[in-house]
């Protein structure tokens, strides 16, 4: 997966420290709140992004309470829209699939490409 750039240093920060694949991870689990590292990994964030990636983080980031953006995860879900909705799925079925309403589907949309949807 290539590494992508994010408006957030913190995000970019948490990518180099753990990679970007650890960090959705991380973001779909604990995404928009503070996640307490401890100096040892806990069994939650082990289970969330893996024993090597919470080892690196704890490492780095031990004893600090830690702010986990959702920018990158957000930026995925919406791709992975935008390439669903161009092989012909619907907007009530790609809302029902995220979860979102039709209208923030159709938002998402109008932003990445100017869609008239």
């Amino acid at each position: 997966m290539t590494t992508t750039k994010t408006n957030s240093v913190w995000e970019q920060d948490l990518i180099e420290i753990i990679g970007e694949v650890p960090l959705l991870k991380l973001e779909a689990r604990f995404g928009g709140s503070y996640l307490h590292v401890h100096v040892e990994p806990k069994d939650e964030v082990i289970a969330a992004i893996g024993r090597t990636a919470a080892a690196k983080l704890s490492a780095e980031c031990g004893g600090l309470d830690v702010y986990v953006p959702t920018i990158l995860w957000r930026m995925r879900r919406n791709e992975a829209i935008e390439r669903e909705q161009n092989t012909g799925r619907t907007i009530t079925e790609l809302a029902s699939k995220y979860r979102l309403h039709a209208k923030h589907i159709k938002k998402i949309l109008r932003e990445r490409h100017g869609y008239n949807v």
